[in-house]
């Protein structure tokens, strides 16, 4: 994890406080996003920050899943645990594959660490 949830310090801008609203996950190229639980994905749009974006409806919980290059799945979908989504945007310049992950419970942010399986 290279970048986790909530308040913190910036990590090159003295006295600047960011708000993270999930955690920020490193991988290597040509990795793709899985889902953290199984669900219906009911949104897939792009930004020009977070490349695409996947929202996952699991209940009353979303999952919230950017940096996509490749989407895998398409609105309507319902998908499994562990399910491939879609492949992982690499930074060039930076050198960087991450995922963010968000989790949502209506309007309430909650800490996507609790949601992450170790395998």
């Amino acid at each position: 994890m290279i970048s986790s949830f909530g308040k913190q310090a910036h990590p090159t801008l003295k006295d600047v406080i960011i708000e993270n609203n999930g955690i920020d996950i490193k991988t290597t190229d040509g990795s793709e996003a899985r889902a953290v639980f199984g669900g219906t994905v009911v949104s897939i749009f792009s930004l020009p920050t977070t490349q695409t974006c996947i929202i996952v409806k699991h209940g009353e919980y979303f999952t919230v899943y950017s940096n996509i290059d490749q989407a895998s799945v398409h609105v309507g979908d319902k998908i499994t645990t562990k399910q491939s989504i879609g492949k992982l945007h690499t930074d060039s310049e930076e050198n960087l594959t991450k995922v963010h992950l968000e989790i949502w419970r209506g309007k309430e942010k909650l800490n996507p660490q609790l949601w992450l399986s170790a395998k």
